[in-house]
């Protein structure tokens, strides 16, 4: 590829080709850039009409930094003082589209409500010589986390938790506005550094961010907005009344990236990870990293639950439930080399140690009462087939025969209630809060049959002094009779629990 010059003029020996993106000069025997493959030019030339305008009178672009799919980054400096600026400009391409207009002039409104250290500041609201809208908004040095993550791999709890607490911090200064991301993910953080050395992480492109509280005429019904590795189901889904949830979920799904190395739903193609967002919940972190602590597992699942209530219910609960883990108080130092964050101790916050020693509890407490219950189903119908088999007997002693068919049916119910049960614990294995939902629904449905037997006794008995019946009177058939009544109260309330965390 030839650089790009002056028609008919071939570049002098003694020329540089310069990168429009990056700026760098190289001899004529390059022909793309080495470091981001862009096209090269001819040092001092730009096919691009941007570089040197002047915009508004205040601020003259200078460079291309960065492009993405709807616009391009210039940079720009101050006519009157001496200070840098990111100028963000739509492509020229999309410049006669109304949505991609009012998408744009909707991320310059939602980036200028928010005030954080943690948001990318707007500065102003421009346009372009050929009327074209851009954003000017402070010039950051440094780079996204998708970038560093590249050469890091992963990040360990101590790196990672600093940056994480300042993406939640800029996310509650947005949802305090009303202002919903909906695209959250290592690529929209920037690690912006400073000459001190220090880093602080920065929320950027708000270009597909909600206002609650208004008619999202933007994005229809069923439309889908977000990356769908880091995008909450109901997000997949289409729906239209994502709110600060889906942040959430997202904001879970970063540091489930940070930690293990990978993104949640690792697929090739857009629509194969939409699918699996949809059907499937996520490797449990542990499964990959076994050295993240299981009470930050079950931070990171509660917060990546398939339904909204199941999460924390603000980003505020998130940083708190994550911050019992962070060794620091969230200052972060980035070295010269830009390989490394480390965090400064300043004590831990939180009790840790019982969040990690009630996660370790979690799943084999499920199998527990799992197993529990399905050996009280299979006694309760080995006592049921026990008392009919009596009550049809006429109070002959039952035989060997009768006492096997009486062991098999308890068995068959211990194990049908099992299979039952541990497929459904199996289905919800890598999410904690749908394992205790789970675990909640069957000791739901022991308590109430135990209950519901107890008052059935109860009942008889007081009746038998009423009528003025021996206490055993009763026949065995109705003692059959109560013992079924409670299985079945049992297994309709841990139905009605199921149904009541699927609606």
């Amino acid at each position: 590829m030839l650089a790009r010059d002056e028609p008919g003029r071939a570049p002098s020996a003694s020329e540089k080709l310069r990168c429009n993106l990056c700026n760098n000069e190289y001899p004529l025997a390059f022909r793309v850039c080495p470091l981001d493959g862009a096209s090269l030019m001819a040092a001092g030339t730009s096919d691009d009409s941007m570089i040197g305008a002047v915009l508004a009178g205040t601020f003259r672009v200078t460079r291309v930094i960065g492009e993405g799919g709807m616009g391009r980054l210039y940079e720009a400096e101050h006519v009157r003082l001496d200070r840098r600026y990111g100028v963000k400009v739509i492509h020229t391409d999309y410049a006669g589209r109304e949505d991609l207009l009012a998408r744009f002039d909707r991320e310059a409104r939602a980036m200028s409500r928010v005030r954080s250290d943690h948001v990318v500041d707007v500065v102003d609201v421009l346009r372009t010589p050929d009327g074209r809208p851009c954003i000017a908004v402070e010039l950051l040095e440094g780079r996204d986390l998708e970038a560093y993550l590249e050469d890091k791999t992963k990040l360990s709890v101590r790196e990672a938790l600093p940056l994480f607490r300042q993406m939640c911090r800029g996310l509650a200064a947005a949802h305090a506005q009303g202002v919903v991301h909906r695209d959250l993910k290592p690529s929209n953080l920037f690690l912006s550094s400073d000459p001190g050395g220090g880093v602080t992480l920065k929320i950027l492109d708000f270009g597909v961010a909600k206002q609650l509280g208004n008619d999202d005429k933007l994005t229809g019904t069923g439309a889908i907005v977000g990356t769908p590795a880091y995008m909450a189901p109901e997000q997949a889904r289409g729906a239209t009344d994502v709110n600060a949830s889906a942040d959430v979920y997202a904001a879970g799904a970063v540091l489930y990236r940070m930690l293990t190395g990978k993104p949640p739903y690792d697929d090739s193609s857009s629509g194969a990870t939409l699918v699996r967002v949809l059907e499937e919940t996520p490797p449990r972190p542990r499964s990959i990293e076994k050295s993240i602590p299981e009470g930050l597992e079950e931070v990171i699942e509660h917060a990546m639950a398939r339904e909204p209530q199941q999460r924390y219910a603000t980003i505020d609960d998130l940083e708190a439930a994550a911050t019992a883990f962070a060794e620091g108080g969230g200052t972060v130092v980035i070295d010269a080399s830009r390989s490394s964050v480390t965090a400064a101790t300043t004590g831990a916050t939180g009790d840790a140690k019982a969040m990690t020693a009630k996660a370790k509890r979690l799943r084999p407490g499920a199998i527990g009462n799992v197993v529990a219950a399905s050996l009280g189903v299979g006694l309760s119908a080995g006592i049921a087939l026990a008392l009919l088999v009596d009550a049809l007997r006429d109070g002959a002693q039952i035989g060997t025969p009768e006492l096997v068919l009486v062991m098999i049916g308890a068995a068959v119910a211990f194990a049908a209630t099992l299979a039952t049960l541990g497929r459904s614990l199996r289905s919800h294995w890598r999410s904690a809060p749908m394992i205790r939902e789970e675990s909640e629904r069957v000791r739901m449905g022991v308590v109430l049959g135990l209950a519901t037997f107890g008052a059935l006794e109860l009942l008889a008995r007081v009746w038998s002094v009423v009528a003025l019946m021996r206490p055993g009177a009763w026949s065995p058939m109705w003692a059959a009779a109560r013992v079924m009544v409670a299985i079945g109260v049992g297994a309709v309330a841990a139905a009605w629990g199921t149904k009541k965390t699927k609606s």
